[in-house]
């Protein structure tokens, strides 16, 4: 017979996991923003989406798939891009200072001309003196979105480092990141657990009896 411990345990674990679809994933695609004007992109605000995109213009163009320059979407029809320039590398922050990064999608930015397209990118993690603490593998561009993973623990700030030093194009698309749940929530999970394990005991108990 399994032990009154037992069942809490597995009923944490369940609940918990439901807990854990309640808080799935974001993804940001960009793609309520709207379209840009004629062949070229525009920047955006810097809060959108739960994320503070700085406040250099340079680093947060978005366009879309309407001009063979620019690479695909990962999907809809909106991406963003660093506009170039130099030092021109999109970085953000997340609102919510429990947000962990776990990926997004990355390609070349301008396909007609690689000359203006950054080779590779990675994500670096900073702390609040801007001192790198967390670091993505190097991801090679190609003309169609891959997904880089990070899954970074929460950082102050969060830099799309490319290869090509101050200049190259990339686009971004699909950004996901999730919400680590508050202590208050997770006690509220395991006391949950142990009212339902009671519940279900006591529901058993009076079937044996009948």
């Amino acid at each position: 017979m399994k032990s009154p411990i037992r069942n809490v345990a597995v009923n944490v674990v369940l609940i918990v996991n439901l807990a854990g679809v309640a808080n799935a994933a974001v993804t940001v695609n960009f793609d309520d923003l709207g379209k840009s004007s004629g062949t070229i992109g525009r920047s955006f605000d810097q809060i959108y989406a739960g994320v503070d995109w700085g406040d250099d213009d340079n680093e947060r163009f978005i366009s879309e798939s309407v001009y063979s320059a620019y690479s695909e979407p990962a999907s809809g029809d909106n991406y963003i891009y660093n506009n170039g320039g130099d030092n021109a590398m999109i970085d953000f922050s997340f609102i919510d200072s429990s947000a962990y990064l776990i990926g997004a999608y990355f390609a070349k930015a301008s396909q007609n001309n690689s000359s203006y397209s950054a080779d590779k990118v990675r994500f670096v993690g900073l702390d609040a003196d801007d001192n790198p603490v967390e670091m993505s593998d190097w991801l090679n561009l190609t003309d169609t979105a891959q997904f880089l993973s990070a899954d970074f623990d929460p950082v102050f700030r969060i830099l799309v480092e490319r290869d090509t030093g101050d200049t190259g194009k990339y686009s971004m698309d699909d950004l996901k990141y999730a919400i680590i749940p508050e202590p208050a929530s997770l006690g509220l999970v395991v006391l949950g657990a142990f009212v339902f394990s009671a519940g279900k005991k006591r529901y058993f108990d009076r079937s044996r009896r009948r």
